[in-house]
């Protein structure tokens, strides 16, 4: 949960998000990441923290 990075203020305190997946490429980053965000546990899957088979055939 709390990672350090050195910054030019120096240290900053951050929250790390791992995707395991990756994020996908034709949706919006801010909403992808508000979702990761907010932790909705209610959600029995959350696709970008599982494995998707589209992560195979993402361009590079």
């Amino acid at each position: 949960d709390d990672v350090c990075i050195e910054t030019g203020d120096g240290i900053k305190h951050c929250k790390l998000i791992a995707v395991h997946a990756g994020l996908v490429s034709n949706q919006d980053v801010k909403e992808q990441l508000k979702f990761l965000k907010a932790k909705d546990t209610r959600v029995p899957k959350v696709d970008s923290l599982s494995g998707r088979k589209n992560v195979w055939d993402m361009p590079k």
